[in-house]
Order: structure tokens, then sequence, then C-alpha cells
């Protein structure tokens, strides 16, 4: 994904990769370099 390809290039540590949830997400997890803990998702379409 680029999002998290572009994130790490610029010092993020992916915690958790892209995946796909069965309620309906497209969720990832990142950290910055300075400890911050960021949760993204998406609604996958129907």
């Amino acid at each position: 994904m680029p999002c998290t390809r572009s994130g790490a290039q610029r010092g993020a540590i992916v915690l958790r990769p892209p995946i796909d949830r069965d309620w309906g997400m497209r969720e990832f997890a990142v950290a910055t370099p300075d400890g911050h803990r960021l949760m993204v998702g998406e609604i996958l379409p129907s």
C-alpha cells in the first residue's frame, strides 16, 4: 500500500500492515519515531 510505504520511508514504524477485517474495514497501524501510535482505517466497498 502506498501510504504505509511512504510513511515508512519518512521514519514511521509499521506496527500492523494493512488487513481487511471481517466487519468491512481495511486497517493498519503505525508509530511515529517519537512514540505516537496511529490506527488508520477505511470502509471497504460492498
